[in-house]
């Protein structure tokens, strides 16, 4: 399966349906992923002071108020996306065009990438696996995991309100 690493506090956000977008600098090749794709999110080990310092910035302040601070795991996939349509900002999507959420949790410059995803499933238990740049397979199968029960349905939570 395919999976994607990112740095938290993004890989939270993701899963747990907080921001529905990624944006990046590339567009994956339709040989790569494709519109409906199950990608796992892998968190990065990293943990710079400054990404502990944006936790407190205020959307990801709110979010995390609602998820408990439990839910930051390291070094794990702890979670899997599926994949919709990309987007280019300023050609198929302007900042106006989305939540003011969504622009906080992202860099939407002219002309950056923007992929959006439609699911999510969280791991129960995060499953510890080596994360590398780009996207790159790992050996996980999301079906079986989905069959087993270990994969909770992440709804889409209610917007976070901040002040």
């Amino acid at each position: 399966m395919k999976a994607l690493s990112l740095l938290q506090p993004w890989a939270t956000m993701l899963v747990q349906r907080f921001k529905m977008f990624e944006t990046r600098g590339w567009m994956p090749t339709r040989d790569t992923l494709s519109r409906g794709d199950w990608l796992a999110i892998h968190s990065a080990r990293a943990w710079s002071i400054d990404q502990q310092l944006l936790c407190d910035a205020p959307y990801f302040r709110e979010a995390f108020a609602r998820l408990g601070d439990e839910s930051l795991h390291l070094g794990t996939v702890i979670g899997f996306v599926q994949y919709g349509p990309a987007f280019i900002v300023g050609e198929d999507i302007e900042t106006n065009d989305v939540s003011e959420q969504e622009i906080a949790f992202g860099d939407w410059s002219l002309n950056r990438r923007v992929w959006r995803f439609d699911d999510a499933y969280a791991c129960r238990v995060p499953i510890l696996t080596r994360g590398k740049q780009g996207i790159f397979n790992v050996d996980i199968d999301f079906e079986e995991l989905l069959r087993n029960g270990h994969l909770i349905h992440v709804e889409d939570p209610a917007p976070l309100i901040v002040e």
